[in-house]
C-alpha cells in the first residue's frame, strides 16, 4: 500500500464550499448572539444557539466537508455516521 495522501482529490470546489459554510454559520451565530443581547426574556437560549451554530456549523461542519476531498492511494476512506469523522478499511 502506498502512503501517498491526496488532499483536495475532489477539486478546489470543496474548499470553496467549506468556506461558504463557515461564513454562513458564523453569520447566523453572530445574529443569534446579537439577539441574545437585545432580548429581555431568556437570553441564554440565544447564547446557547449562537455557541452551537458557531461551533457546530461554522467550525465542525466546514472541517467535515473538507474531509470529503481526502484520498489515500490504495485505500478506501469511508465516513462513519457514529461520530468518527473518517475511518479507513
Amino acid at each position: 500500500m502506498s502512503d501517498q495522501v491526496h488532499h483536495l482529490s475532489m477539486g478546489n470546489w470543496v474548499v470553496i464550499l467549506a468556506y461558504v459554510i463557515a461564513v454562513v454559520g458564523l453569520y447566523i451565530g453572530v445574529a443569534c448572539a446579537r439577539r441574545a443581547l437585545y432580548t429581555e426574556h431568556r437570553p441564554w437560549i440565544w447564547t446557547a444557539m449562537a455557541a452551537g451554530v458557531i461551533g457546530g456549523a461554522s467550525y465542525w461542519l466546514a472541517n467535515v466537508v473538507t474531509m470529503a476531498g481526502f484520498a489515500v492511494d490504495g485505500s478506501v476512506v469511508r465516513f462513519n455516521q457514529l461520530g468518527v469523522t473518517a475511518s479507513s478499511r
